[in-house]
């Protein structure tokens, strides 16, 4: 089976998938997970300006689902018009080290929800 590959270029190169994670360095030295939703696919996850991950550790499985301003974090816009992103803070670095890269982004049926699987990461 073939799978569509696609680029979306930015300030780091191109991207593969639908889906990004990575760690960004906030103010005071905390350490924050930065989620980039790419070609519009953050409109998939939330029908407002605001999403709520959630990590469900026993499948390696982060859930998005539409959130509001009082329990969700903003979809910010980037430098590209087509994507959003989301970040939270994080205690635990080494957690999310093994979990950074490219993902596709996955329908749970059962859930009724859109998820990344950290098993599928591409590999570069």
């Amino acid at each position: 089976m073939r799978i569509k590959i696609t680029k979306s270029y930015g300030r780091g190169g191109f991207t593969m998938g639908d889906v990004k994670i990575s760690l960004n360095k906030n103010g005071g030295g905390r350490i924050a997970v930065v989620v980039v939703f790419y070609n519009d696919n953050y409109k998939k996850i939330s029908t407002t300006e605001y999403a709520i991950p959630s990590l469900d550790e026993e499948l390696g499985r982060l859930y998005f689902e539409t959130g509001n301003p009082s329990d969700g974090f903003k979809l910010s816009q980037t430098s590209e018009s087509s994507a959003r992103r989301i970040s939270f803070i994080i205690k635990d670095k080494e957690t999310w080290a093994s979990r950074l890269g490219s993902y596709n982004l996955l329908y749970d049926t059962n859930e009724k929800l859109y998820y990344i699987d950290f098993a599928n990461k591409f590999k570069v």
